[in-house]
């Protein structure tokens, strides 16, 4: 309800770009994601998969393992987000 006032009744659209950016593709995001999420958790390097060392060796070091496991998901979800607005830039919509 909060969000239909704010972008129907006032007209205050511009905060909502970020989540339009996402949902042009969203199927594509949602499919590639965890096909990401999913080869991270498979491929090793050493006795560590790439998502423990990605997370040991960025985000450990410098916060407590909450907090670094919260940027790590915060960090993976700006990546998509940052592809969907290239794909938003240049005008390309994956449809099912």
């Amino acid at each position: 309800a909060a969000c239909y006032w704010a972008i129907e009744m006032c007209d205050w659209r511009r905060w909502a770009r970020p989540f339009v950016v996402l949902g042009e593709n969203a199927l594509t995001v949602y499919v590639l994601s965890t096909l990401m999420a999913q080869m991270l958790t498979v491929v090793r390097v050493g006795d560590l998969t790439v998502k423990q060392l990605v997370f040991q060796r960025v985000f450990a070091p410098w916060a407590s393992p909450v907090n670094a496991s919260l940027a790590y998901a915060v960090a993976y979800v700006l990546g998509w987000w940052c592809a969907t607005a290239l794909l938003s830039r240049t005008g390309i919509r994956v449809r099912a």
